[in-house]
């Protein structure tokens, strides 16, 4: 291989600006002190930490767990609105207004109203995605049907 050929396998540009990237941050994380903004070393030892001690793991069960509750239970009710409006005219057109709105709605807007509504409890992220999944899995099943 020649060198124009290492170069372009390896991507210098991109990590050129990977590398000034974390040299930005460095430089910031002197200025602002390791409270606000910790710096990519003591980042990287943290990232150790919780990794060999098997607690990102346990936290990743439990976010995995939580949007698989989540999305099942939205696909269970996009099934039955699905159902709903292949039975009955009437249905269909409600259905499809309330989808429209609830697919313009913004997922920023599903966050916030959870935590509102429930808290930082394990129910703010799961109704976050029941109310991302709904109307996408719904929209796809009604028009399907």
């Amino acid at each position: 291989m020649t060198w124009r050929d290492w170069t372009a396998r390896l991507h210098l540009p991109t990590l050129a600006v990977a590398a000034l990237l974390v040299a930005g941050w460095w430089l910031l994380s002197l200025r602002y002190g390791a409270y606000v903004l910790p710096s990519p070393a003591s980042v990287v030892v943290g990232l150790r930490e919780v990794v060999s001690t098997g607690e990102v793991w346990r936290h990743t069960g439990a976010s995995l767990a939580r949007i698989a509750v989540g999305f099942g239970a939205a696909v269970v009710a996009a099934v039955l609105i699905g159902l709903v409006a292949f039975l009955s005219r009437l249905a269909r057109g409600v259905v499809h207004d309330v989808l429209a709105v609830l697919n313009s709605t913004s997922v920023f807007v599903w966050i916030v109203i959870s935590i509102i509504w429930f808290g930082l409890s394990n129910w703010a992220p799961i109704f976050t995605t029941f109310m991302i999944t709904l109307p996408v899995v719904a929209s796809n099943i009604v028009e399907g049907v």
